[in-house]
């Protein structure tokens, strides 16, 4: 999977030349999930290891890294209400992951289960940090 680390430069190849623009483009969640892991990689430096886990039937994680000592799985989605996928649940299984977090563009923190806690983008310092 390949990421642009610069979403201004992503938008300007696309021929987005706008806010508007880019909430009617069809990567706008990619868009999204590439700016958010950038603003991630801010925090936690790129000493941490991170990388992006799939299996070849199609289960994902946008991101794995070790943070504080545990193997965390990050999920970006752009919603107003995240879920655990089933490609999350599937991964902390195989990959072995201490906890895992949603990172989603809403306001409120909460638990969406015992190993997995939604993230407003407002919290990523807290979180992260």
């Amino acid at each position: 999977k390949v990421y642009f680390r610069d979403s201004g430069l992503a938008h300007t190849l696309l021929g987005i030349e706008d806010h508007a623009g880019l909430l009617r483009h069809p990567l706008v969640g990619a868009s999204w999930e590439g700016f958010l892991i950038e603003e991630i990689f801010k925090l936690i430096g790129e000493g941490s290891q991170p990388y992006f886990w799939r299996t070849s039937n199609g289960a994902e994680i946008d991101l794995v890294v070790r943070l504080h000592g545990e193997l965390v799985g990050i999920e970006i989605k752009r919603t107003d209400s995240p879920k655990a996928t089933r490609s999350l649940r599937t991964g902390s299984a195989e990959v072995g992951l201490d906890r895992a977090f949603v990172v989603y563009p809403g306001s409120n923190r909460f638990k969406i289960d015992d190993r997995v806690d939604g993230v407003p983008t407002s919290a990523l310092g807290e979180v992260f940090g």
